[in-house]
């Protein structure tokens, strides 16, 4: 058997470069701030030089994966081994996570946390010392029961973001929260939505939002939120349901008055909700466009979105209203529901004749049935014509 030959010897691979590495270290800590937490853990595995490195970042985001559980076990070796900020804090909470709530909000207070996301795999109860986490300033809870204010309660000074969906209070609830909105003076974007209160009746409480820029409101329910003057209004979104049932939709109406987009869901209910039978409850006329109006009222409105119409005389008339007094608006957008009255083609006859105080308005008319639209374009001519 003939010897094999000999195999050259190849050198040694050198060191592989660290290009990461070798970047300026203010570069690198910016990049491995903004990469998730358990990428950033991991990389701990790459090298020696790296297996303390993430622990050295000034700052991270404690965040996770959509609808990635978190567990009690990582967030504690998180908060064990890492001194530096933690800006972010995102999880969805199951029933083990939530006992350890208190422990987590208590910790985070001494990172000055600014953003907090919180959703429940359940209705988990949110730990009291949630209110104790002044830096926020961003605040987002879904499908929790919150709990009642503590003594002493100052408020959120930093807070400019408010989300609450489908969370629920104590009974006399909207009074604390109430004094969250009124003792969080920054407040520019507030969205409540089916944020509930376990009272056996409605109690009227006050939103007071001198900074507010954004509001919605989308309730099956009426809790009695009586609105502000938010005097930086650009845009409102008002899902009624059964909100407002028996109250003066004209002061709502008033307290939007700087807004310059709507969007209104109206569930057959303005002025006020209809019952199952969908009969008309209170007719509205040219009575309620005179008493309800005033010169100041969407001085600045450009935009209305008017959704899920039945053709009742409440919501033709608050059109009505808002073609013949808005003066620079620009687009009105009307989705019609799928028990609208009467044809699509006769709701497009109707708004014809409507007169148009803003001489540049188009209105777009959707139907649900086949998502068309027909566009009303009008000038100021189409507008004399249809004021003679």
């Amino acid at each position: 058997m003939a010897p094999s030959p000999s195999r050259e010897k190849r050198p040694a691979p050198a060191d592989t470069v660290d290009t990461l590495l070798s970047l300026p270290p203010q570069m690198l800590d910016e990049i491995l701030s903004r990469v998730p937490i358990r990428d950033i853990v991991c990389t701990s595995a790459l090298s020696r030089s790296w297996r303390h490195r993430w622990k050295a970042l000034p700052s991270i985001d404690l965040t996770w994966p959509a609808r990635h559980v978190v567990t009690r076990e990582a967030v504690k070796a998180v908060l064990r081994c890492y001194a530096g900020r933690i800006r972010r804090f995102s999880a969805l909470v199951d029933k083990g996570s939530a006992r350890s709530l208190g422990v987590w909000f208590r910790k985070l207070a001494s990172y000055g946390i600014e953003y907090l996301y919180l959703e429940g795999a359940y209705i988990f109860p949110l730990h009291v010392s949630v209110f104790a986490l002044a830096s926020l300033t961003s605040l987002e809870l879904c499908e929790c029961r919150v709990p009642g204010l503590p003594d002493g309660f100052t408020g959120f000074p930093n807070l400019t973001k408010l989300k609450l969906f489908m969370v629920e209070f104590p009974a006399g609830g909207e009074y604390h929260l109430q004094d969250v909105i009124a003792k969080s003076p920054l407040i520019e974007d507030l969205y409540l939505g089916d944020a509930r209160t376990l009272s056996d009746t409605m109690n009227l409480s006050v939103i007071q939002a001198p900074n507010l820029r954004h509001l919605t409101l989308a309730s099956s329910d009426d809790y009695g939120w009586i609105l502000g003057d938010f005097l930086l209004l650009e845009y409102a979104l008002i899902d009624l349901g059964k909100y407002l049932s028996g109250r003066d939709f004209g002061t709502l109406l008033g307290k939007l008055c700087h807004a310059k987009m709507l969007e209104i869901y109206t569930c057959h209910s303005i002025p006020i909700m209809v019952g199952s039978d969908q009969k008309q409850v209170v007719e509205a006329n040219g009575d309620f466009q005179n008493k309800q109006w005033s010169e100041s009222m969407f001085a600045s409105l450009h935009e209305v979105q008017i959704k899920d119409i039945g053709f009742f005389s409440n919501e033709m008339s608050f059109i009505e209203l808002d073609l013949s007094k808005a003066r620079l608006l620009r687009r009105l957008s009307i989705r019609l529901d799928v028990e609208c009255l009467i044809p699509k083609e006769e709701v497009f006859d109707v708004l014809l004749k409507y007169s148009k105080a803003s001489p540049n308005v188009e209105v777009g008319l959707e139907d649900l049935d086949d998502d068309m639209d027909l566009e009303i374009e009008t000038d100021l001519e189409e507008s004399m014509d249809d004021d003679s």
